[in-house]
């Protein structure tokens, strides 16, 4: 049976995306773009009807990881996960992230941006950070560039000062156990919390 386009029109709730009947009856929609691509009157045939489906699903997900990505900066994994998250097949999502968002997306400056975040507003080891890392995709080779200059005590001694209320009125043996168990549960080794205890015994901290 012939697929003749007998109407297109624009959906009231959503300008962008056009409405296609065929033979009087609504067919499928597409993206006000890719609906330039055909016409009333025209005969379409399955290869390119299934052509134009594919068009407009490559363009939603470049669509939607867009907007997922405008929020804050995300690693190609996150972008990756998010889409599949969404049912777009394989296909789709590699071709929107190799084709659409190389330029948008950098895992090197993700991994920067990440760990200065977690040292302004919650300190954690290198081992913590690279686990964390490791999670949102990031190869190791980044990770070790990115943790390159990480120091380890001084981050420690961050998340103590930003944590001074946890320690009130705790003193000798007692405020001691308080500052390994704690800062053993940031991902810190033995040596790292231990330089800190001597650092915290020689000065005012709390």
């Amino acid at each position: 049976m012939d697929k003749l386009v007998t109407k297109l029109s624009f959906q009231k709730k959503n300008r962008e995306r056009v409405n296609v009947f065929i033979n009087d009856k609504y067919a499928f929609s597409l993206n006000v773009e890719i609906a330039k691509e055909i016409k009333k009157g025209e005969l379409l045939t399955e290869n390119k009807i299934a052509k134009l489906q594919n068009s407009d699903l490559f363009f939603r997900a470049y669509e939607d990881a867009l907007k997922y990505i405008s929020l804050r900066v995300r690693s190609t994994y996150e972008v990756k996960k998010y889409l599949k998250g969404k049912n777009y097949n394989d296909n789709i999502v590699d071709e929107v992230l190799e084709n659409r968002l190389k330029k948008y997306l950098n895992d090197e400056v993700y991994a920067k941006l990440f760990i200065e975040n977690r040292e302004r507003f919650n300190p954690k080891s290198s081992y913590a950070l690279a686990y964390e890392l490791r999670n949102k995709g990031i190869n190791e080779a980044i990770i070790d560039s990115a943790l390159k200059n990480f120091n380890n005590k001084d981050s420690a001694l961050s998340v103590i000062k930003k944590n001074k209320f946890r320690f009130k009125n705790k003193k000798g043996s007692e405020l001691k156990k308080k500052v390994f168990v704690f800062l053993q549960g940031k991902g810190f080794d033995f040596d790292t919390i231990y330089d800190v205890w001597r650092d915290i015994q020689d000065a005012t901290i709390f």
